[in-house]
């Protein structure tokens, strides 16, 4: 080669390589790490801290003189709302430390299944990334509650209201 040899490709890259970095980015600019994946039942309320970090390798532009901010969403993958807000900053970037953040994720998925995540980072100056995690959700028996035993005369007419209720998470 004449100078550097080509960066490798991810398609070159051991499959072990591929698994131990999750890390997305744009050049030498913005990169993102996603959280690893997930597994939870229906129902209950995922919570993750720094579901996604960042990093912002331009260096030479520290927040407040031109980066400008950083905001992020998050497709929880199951057809709710997208969740966005404004990252948090970590730690401002200089001309030798990059600038580094991220953000938490909080969601309930309402039924059983595997779903992706997408999740993306951006900056009016230096675009969008995005990278993906899977979140697995299981099943969880439904639960019924029935009304309590009752006491009628032979020949009655038995009436009840509310006969029994099941929740299914």
């Amino acid at each position: 080669y004449v100078g550097e040899p080509p960066a490798a490709t991810p398609a070159a890259q051991s499959p072990a390589s591929q698994a131990a970095s999750m890390d997305a980015e744009i050049g030498e600019g913005l990169s993102l790490t996603v959280a690893s994946d997930q597994v939870i039942d229906e129902g209950a309320l995922l919570s993750i801290t720094d579901i996604g970090t960042f990093t912002d390798f331009t260096g030479a532009v520290p927040l407040g003189q031109g980066a400008g901010s950083y905001t992020f969403t998050i497709d929880w993958g199951d057809g709710t709302a997208v969740d966005s807000g404004m990252a948090t900053v970590d730690l401002p970037g200089s001309e030798e430390t990059p600038t580094a953040g991220s953000f938490d994720g909080v969601h309930t998925y309402a039924d059983n299944g595997s779903y992706t995540v997408t999740i993306t980072i951006s900056n009016d100056e230096l675009g969008a990334v995005s990278d993906t995690l899977n979140v697995t959700v299981n099943n969880v028996t439904p639960e019924l509650t029935v009304a309590p035993d009752q006491v009628i005369d032979e020949g009655g007419l038995l009436s009840i209201t509310d006969i029994g209720q099941f929740t299914d998470p």
